[in-house]
């Protein structure tokens, strides 16, 4: 569980820059909806994933994966609740995670990840 959480924590915090290096390949399947295939090199979640960017504000929505470190059934939907902003840079402050639905769509309950950051900065 350490290791999931530490390459979790490492993309959540590194998106949407990880989607621009280039052993990660994406496109975008309509406006704002990115399926992304990631090499074996980078420990993340699946090799397939999809993320939901608002069309206005080019923020993340949804993440959606399967946690395939757990299981092949465990697909999820990762939702940002809220962004704050932290000495001008918005963060994705309040993260839901529940099982997706059949079309990928965030399931009520139950919660399996709750995270909300408190506190961020950077340093150079």
């Amino acid at each position: 569980m350490a290791y999931f959480a530490n390459y979790a924590f490492w993309n959540y915090f590194t998106l949407p820059r990880l989607l621009l290096r280039e052993d990660i390949v994406w496109m975008e399947k309509k406006q704002g909806l990115l399926t992304a295939f990631f090499p074996n090199e980078i420990p993340t979640h699946s090799k397939v994933q999809q993320f939901k960017f608002d069309a206005n504000t080019g923020l993340l929505l949804q993440h959606n994966y399967t946690a395939s470190g757990i299981s092949k059934f465990a697909r999820a939907a990762h939702v940002i609740k809220e962004y704050k902003e932290f000495n001008g840079i918005l963060v994705p402050a309040k993260r839901v995670v529940t099982p997706a639905g059949i079309f990928g769509n965030p399931m009520k309950g139950p919660v399996l990840i709750d995270i909300e950051v408190h506190d961020f900065s950077l340093k150079c």
